[in-house]
């Protein structure tokens, strides 16, 4: 299944976020999060695939997948900035969109749709964004 290969190889690579690797911040990675997160979650990674839309080639019995996938981005400190939070978006962005490995699958083409930020005060301070992703892949028909 081509659609649960392109997560989990996603998922793979945002694991290499870590300061083992050279990044600042190792955050905690979750599939489709339903339960608030606490403080001890963060920072955190939440990933899903949230719409495919699909058309069909008829003479050939294909079909055109185009995944919609967000990855939301929590982090929380009292020095929290909107640069630290801008750096924090470009380290998954360089993650996602680096070439792929031998063997490794992330789609036939993958691009970034859009990306928002937000920073709040409460008992410190927290700091959100989203990195909005198309990724293009075909199969035959009736597949995912």
């Amino acid at each position: 299944m081509k659609r649960q290969a392109i997560i989990d190889n996603l998922k793979a690579r945002l694991k290499t976020i870590t300061v083992a690797n050279g990044y600042t911040w190792e955050p905690n990675l979750f599939e489709w999060l339903v339960t608030p997160l606490g403080k001890h979650d963060l920072p955190a990674l939440i990933l899903k695939d949230t719409d495919d839309d699909i058309t069909h080639d008829y003479p050939s019995g294909s079909s055109d997948h185009s995944l919609k996938i967000e990855i939301e981005i929590y982090a929380a400190d009292e020095r929290m900035t909107a640069e630290s939070l801008r750096s924090k978006v470009l380290d998954v962005l360089r993650v996602i969109g680096a070439p792929e490995e031998e063997g490794e699958y992330l789609g036939d083409y993958r691009s970034v749709t859009g990306t928002e930020m937000q920073i709040e005060q409460n008992e410190s301070i927290v700091g959100a964004a989203r990195i909005d992703l198309s990724v293009k892949y075909y199969t035959e028909a009736w597949g995912m």
